[in-house]
C-alpha cells in the first residue's frame, strides 16, 4: 500500500470533484455520508469505495461535509487486499462489498465508531492484514502490505462484484518488472524498450501486462506521465513560481500544447481550468499522492 489518509471536508455548498486517474487503485472507507459518483446513468452513491486503475476522471459530487479514510494501492498489492488481481478491478468504481463482502460494512462500521485517527488506523491495519507506522501525531500513515497474500480467504463478497481466478500463480515476473520500470522512469521509457528490457516481445508483454493490471503498457506510461505532471504542478503551485513549459519538458511531452492536450483528455479540463477548481485543496496540501509515488 502506498498511502493511507484521514480526511474531512467541508464545503459551503455541494460541489463537483475531479477524481484523476493514477497510477494506483482508490480505497475509501466513508465514516458519514456516502461517495457520491456522477455517472452517465444517474448517481451512484458508495459507503466503502474500491477503485481500479483508469484513463478517464471520476465526477465526484461533494457533500457539504464527508469525512473517511482513503487509501492509495500499488496494483500488484490488489490481489492480497481485495483477492484479484488488478485488472479486474480496472475502470471502474465497485461498491466495497461487492469486493471484500462482510468485511466492508464491518470496517466502515468500527472506524466510525472509534475515537480518534490513531484508533481508527489501528483497525484498519488489523482488519486489512496491513502493519502501519506506530507514530502518533498525525492523521496520514504510511502503511505496507504484510503476509502471504491469504488474507482475504474467508470474506464472502456479494454477486456482481469482480470475478475471483486463481492466486496461486501470482503476478508473472516479467510483469513485475516492467511495473517498476515504467515507475522508475514516471512512464517515459519508450515500449520496444521496455519489452526489450523483459525478453518479451512487445505483443506478448501488452497481453501479459493487461491481464494483471487492465491496462496496456502505453496506456500505464501515459497515466504515469499525467501524475508526474499533476505532482510538479501543485509544487509548482504552492511555491507560487508554476512554469507549465518546464512541468511539460521535465516529464516528457513535446511541448506546452502536448501536455495541455493529455490533461485534458485525463482530466476533462485543461491544467489552469484544474489549477482554478483544486487551489484551495492544493493549498492545503492535497494531491500530494503524485508526490508520494515519485519518491
Amino acid at each position: 500500500m502506498v498511502s493511507a489518509v484521514g480526511y474531512e471536508t467541508v464545503c459551503e455548498r455541494p460541489i463537483d470533484h475531479r477524481g484523476l486517474p493514477s497510477p494506483f487503485l482508490t480505497f475509501i472507507v466513508t465514516l458519514d455520508t456516502p461517495v457520491v459518483l456522477a455517472e452517465e446513468g444517474g448517481e451512484r452513491g458508495l459507503d466503502v469505495v474500491v477503485a481500479g486503475l483508469d484513463m478517464e476522471v471520476e465526477r465526484v459530487r461533494m457533500a457539504d461535509r464527508q469525512r473517511g479514510l482513503q487509501a492509495a494501492v500499488h496494483p500488484l498489492a490488489a490481489r492480497r487486499l481485495f483477492g484479484v488481481p488488478a485488472a479486474e478491478l480496472a475502470r471502474r468504481s465497485y461498491e466495497g462489498e461487492d469486493v471484500l463482502g462482510r468485511l466492508a460494512p464491518r470496517l466502515r462500521e468500527r472506524l466510525a465508531e472509534a475515537d480518534d485517527w490513531d484508533e481508527r488506523f489501528e483497525i484498519f491495519a488489523v482488519e486489512m492484514g496491513l502493519a502501519v507506522d506506530a507514530g502518533r501525531g498525525g492523521r496520514g500513515r504510511e502503511a505496507a502490505v504484510q503476509g502471504d497474500g491469504r488474507a482475504n480467504r474467508g470474506r464472502s463478497r456479494r454477486p456482481g462484484g469482480p470475478a475471483r481466478p486463481s492466486l496461486a500463480a501470482g503476478p508473472r515476473p516479467e510483469v513485475v518488472e516492467a511495473w517498476r520500470l515504467l515507475t522508475a522512469t514516471r512512464g517515459r521509457i519508450r515500449i520496444e524498450e521496455l519489452a526489450r528490457r523483459v525478453f518479451l516481445s512487445r505483443r506478448r508483454l501488452s497481453t501479459l501486462f493487461a491481464a494483471e493490471f487492465g491496462l496496456s503498457p502505453k496506456e500505464a506510461a501515459r497515466n504515469m506521465r499525467f501524475t508526474h505532471a499533476v505532482a510538479r504542478i501543485g509544487e509548482g503551485a504552492r511555491a507560487g513560481s508554476l512554469d507549465l513549459a518546464a512541468v511539460a519538458a521535465a516529464c516528457g511531452f513535446a511541448d506546452q500544447p502536448h501536455l495541455d492536450r493529455e490533461f485534458r483528455a485525463f482530466a476533462g479540463t485543461s491544467p489552469s481550468g484544474w489549477l482554478a477548481e483544486e487551489f484551495p485543496n492544493i493549498q492545503a496540501g492535497g494531491h500530494r499522492y503524485a508526490r508520494e509515488w515519485e519518491a
